[in-house]
């Protein structure tokens, strides 16, 4: 997040951090700040919480697959493999 806000031009004043979105988006529906959420995140939106998107520049955040060496050549993991590099 701080990459983004660098990258927008300002130093985030960071109040509290956490790992679940969910959790995020209460502290935003308090009023205790902003948050940015992925679009994966936000299955469940909270009802107080208004979401908006981040331009210029738009964060972009890198997601791996580990898999077993021998795994790759079996369907299920390429069919998976293929629908997250689409994604």
């Amino acid at each position: 997040m701080t990459d983004a806000c660098a990258a927008a031009g300002f130093t985030p004043d960071i109040a509290v951090e956490c790992e679940e979105y969910a959790t995020a988006q209460g502290f935003v529906a308090a009023g205790l700040g902003v948050s940015p959420i992925p679009l994966t995140g936000l299955g469940s939106r909270h009802p107080n919480v208004v979401v908006r998107k981040v331009r210029g520049p738009e964060p972009v955040r890198s997601i791996h697959a580990a898999v077993r060496e021998s795994s790759p050549a079996l369907p299920a993991v390429r069919g998976l493999l293929t629908a997250l590099q689409e994604a």
